[in-house]
Protein backbone atom coordinates (compact mmCIF):
# COMPACT_ATOMS: atom_id res chain seq x y z
CA UNK A 1 0.00 0.00 0.00
CA UNK A 2 1.62 3.24 -0.62
CA UNK A 3 1.68 5.98 1.93
CA UNK A 4 1.66 9.43 1.81
CA UNK A 5 4.58 11.80 1.38
CA UNK A 6 6.08 14.38 3.02
CA UNK A 7 5.73 17.07 -0.16
CA UNK A 8 2.33 16.39 -0.18
CA UNK A 9 2.05 17.44 3.78
CA UNK A 10 0.83 21.15 4.64
CA UNK A 11 3.96 21.49 7.09
CA UNK A 12 6.30 20.36 4.36
CA UNK A 13 8.28 24.02 2.75
CA UNK A 14 10.77 23.17 -0.03
CA UNK A 15 14.65 23.84 0.82
CA UNK A 16 17.14 22.41 -1.10
CA UNK A 17 17.90 20.70 -4.78
CA UNK A 18 20.54 18.27 -4.54
CA UNK A 19 21.84 17.02 -7.65
CA UNK A 20 23.67 13.68 -7.02
CA UNK A 21 25.31 11.17 -10.30
CA UNK A 22 21.70 9.09 -10.33
CA UNK A 23 19.23 11.45 -10.10
CA UNK A 24 17.68 15.10 -8.43
CA UNK A 25 16.56 14.81 -4.66
CA UNK A 26 14.67 17.38 -2.61
CA UNK A 27 15.09 18.29 0.36
CA UNK A 28 12.91 20.67 2.73
CA UNK A 29 12.07 21.76 6.30
CA UNK A 30 9.29 20.37 8.34
CA UNK A 31 7.00 23.57 10.01
CA UNK A 32 5.33 21.12 12.65
CA UNK A 33 8.82 19.28 13.76
CA UNK A 34 11.58 22.16 13.07
CA UNK A 35 13.29 19.17 11.20
CA UNK A 36 15.16 18.96 7.69
CA UNK A 37 13.29 15.89 5.50
CA UNK A 38 13.89 14.67 2.18
CA UNK A 39 10.02 14.60 -0.02
CA UNK A 40 10.15 11.51 -0.63
CA UNK A 41 10.04 10.50 3.04
CA UNK A 42 6.76 9.04 4.41
CA UNK A 43 4.76 11.51 6.46
CA UNK A 44 4.69 11.36 10.53
CA UNK A 45 2.55 8.76 11.77
CA UNK A 46 1.08 11.50 14.02
CA UNK A 47 -0.08 12.89 11.12
CA UNK A 48 -1.34 9.69 9.90
CA UNK A 49 -3.18 8.95 12.88
CA UNK A 50 -5.40 12.00 13.73
CA UNK A 51 -9.05 12.33 12.45
CA UNK A 52 -9.96 14.11 9.32
CA UNK A 53 -6.78 14.58 7.18
CA UNK A 54 -6.33 18.31 6.43
CA UNK A 55 -3.89 19.60 4.20
CA UNK A 56 -3.09 22.61 1.70
CA UNK A 57 -1.56 20.34 -0.52
CA UNK A 58 -2.84 17.92 -3.13
CA UNK A 59 -3.05 14.38 -2.43
CA UNK A 60 -2.40 12.06 -5.64
CA UNK A 61 -5.24 9.98 -6.23
CA UNK A 62 -3.23 6.93 -6.13
CA UNK A 63 -2.86 7.59 -2.10
CA UNK A 64 -6.21 7.75 -1.27
CA UNK A 65 -6.92 3.63 -2.60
Amino acid sequence: MPYMLCWCCEYFVFSKEIQTDKETEFYGICKKNGEICFSQACVCEDFILKSGLHTTRIIPDFYNK
